[in-house]
């Protein structure tokens, strides 16, 4: 709470510095409250020096900065104020913020540490842009007159995809309307601002992806849809080189409906204060080539769900301070990738065939004060070869209702190296309510999987250090079996298997 007060703060004081620098775009004769724009237009924050406030009403309810009654008509910048023109028609603009009162020189000082409260509106109007002369010279009417949707700089674009190919490597394309991108790949670093309008990736499909990228694309505070493109397998919204970034930042929504990613070796997906879903896919959500990364940072919310037949497969994922969602897979949720959870990120891994399936070199860390949820998998956390898996103190892993085991740890030979799990001390492992039987049924017969154990070792090693708080209690056929080593400190508690 104490970094947002002062993040507050500074953004008010930066607030302040523009609005008292800025000149006001104000058409004469129509009052010092009222501003006149043509469509793409882009007005300086209007002065507050010289305007009396008026009261602010449910102040309580009420945010500090600058803010559109109808954003479809005119954005404004919450936090220095600037205007833009987006489509014709009328708005409110208003900035509500502190002030202190001289009556002496009856003069009104706006400031973060005012000791009053008031706001100041202005009615902004916004016609179409002036159609072209025709032959004779004769200005005409709006009909048919194209509005501009992108801007790099003070140049407009009347399409997403002028924008991107007339922008320079590291350029930043601002959106001042909903718009479509339809190239088929972005070889250059851009950044789109959105400004909370709307890009739709167009459907077509080019060597079975939508939209290839080998540069940086960047979305920025934007509502992101990717479409369905096809069915079946290797037909991708998303394909990702080696140098590929795809990012999404700033309060962006983006979804994939039914196609996902594809991504080289070393190419990245970031998801930053966002929300990135993937659902109803037709194919594996993220295919990366051991691995690419994704990163899910500063409060994301990562969800992929309904997928056939796996969620992620061959990345390395690591989610900060966020949360991350992998459920309802036919087949696996996460398969052959390292997973790090670091500073209070909680996931869940739920209604999988199997939770999360390890292989060699892969290593999953539940960092302090993180937590990792496995619940109604058929298979919580399947180990193979030479993986580990680490609790951490003060992490938490709670397993339960998998219909065979909790975990399980095996390896085809000594060759291939061993699994090992280790729950440090006070570090927290329930394992609850696994193992009962299953009923698979198909078009020609049915199976009953009988139920297995909670921790199962075939082969590779388990360490509950002294201290560790373990449960494994309540499972349907025994709490560990085991081929390999177990070694089990003070703390465990194994019961009611």
């Amino acid at each position: 709470m104490a970094m947002f007060k002062k993040a507050l703060a500074l953004a008010l004081s930066f607030a302040m510095i523009v609005s008292f620098a800025g000149i006001a775009a104000l058409a004469e004769g129509e009052g010092e409250n009222s501003i006149s724009l043509t469509v793409g237009d882009d007005a300086e924050t209007p002065t507050l020096e010289g305007q009396t406030p008026a009261s602010v009403d449910n102040l309580g309810e009420v945010a500090l900065g600058w803010s559109s009654s109808d954003p479809d008509v005119v954005t404004v910048n919450e936090t220095t104020g600037e205007i833009t023109a987006v489509a014709a028609g009328t708005a409110t603009i208003t900035y509500v913020g502190k002030y202190d009162y001289d009556p002496a020189e009856d003069k009104y000082t706006w400031s973060e540490k005012g000791a009053s409260t008031g706001k100041i509106t202005w009615t902004v109007t916004v016609s179409a842009t002036t159609p072209p002369a025709d032959e004779n010279g004769e200005g005409g009417d709006a009909t048919g007159q194209t509005t501009p949707v992108a801007k790099i700089g003070e140049t407009e674009y009347t399409t997403l995809d002028e924008a991107v190919n007339a922008a320079a490597d590291g350029d930043t394309i601002v959106l001042l309307a909903d718009c479509v991108l339809t190239l088929n790949a972005v070889s250059k670093n851009i950044t789109i601002v959105g400004n909370g309008h709307a890009v739709s990736i167009d459907n077509g499909v080019s060597d079975n992806a939508s939209l290839n990228i080998t540069g940086t694309l960047t979305f920025n505070n934007c509502k992101v849809e990717f479409p369905v493109v096809g069915a079946g397998i290797n037909v991708w919204n998303v394909t990702l080189s080696a140098t590929g970034r795809l990012e999404f930042v700033n309060r962006t929504t983006a979804t994939f409906s039914g196609n996902g990613i594809y991504a080289e070796n070393g190419a990245q997906l970031n998801v930053n204060a966002s929300t990135l879903t993937f659902d109803g896919m037709t194919y594996t959500a993220i295919m990366g080539e051991s691995y690419c990364t994704i990163n899910v940072t500063n409060g994301a919310i990562f969800t992929v769900t309904n997928m056939v037949p796996n969620g992620i497969t061959g990345c390395d994922i690591n989610v900060e301070a966020s949360y991350m969602f992998i459920t309802n897979g036919q087949s696996q949720g996460i398969v052959k990738g390292s997973l790090t959870l670091t500073n209070g990120a909680e996931a869940t891994v739920s209604g999988n065939t199997t939770g999360y399936n390890m292989w060699s070199g892969n290593v999953a860390t539940i960092s302090t004060g993180t937590k990792l949820t496995m619940d109604d998998n058929f298979t919580g956390i399947y180990m193979q070869h030479g993986c580990s898996f680490i609790v951490e103190e003060r992490g938490i892993l709670e397993i339960t209702d998998s219909a065979s085991s909790a975990i399980r740890l095996n390896s085809a030979s000594e060759a291939d190296g061993s699994p090992s799990f280790t729950v440090k001390r006070g570090g927290i492992l329930s394992a609850t309510g696994n193992g009962h039987a299953w009923l698979y049924t198909n078009a020609d017969a049915q199976y009953l999987y009988k139920g297995v154990v909670s921790v199962c070792v075939a082969r590779g090693s388990v360490t509950f250090e002294d201290g560790a708080d373990v449960k494994i209690t309540d499972n349907y056929v025994s709490g560990i079996r085991n081929a390999g080593t177990v070694n089990i400190g003070t703390g465990t508690v194994i019961s009611r298997n």
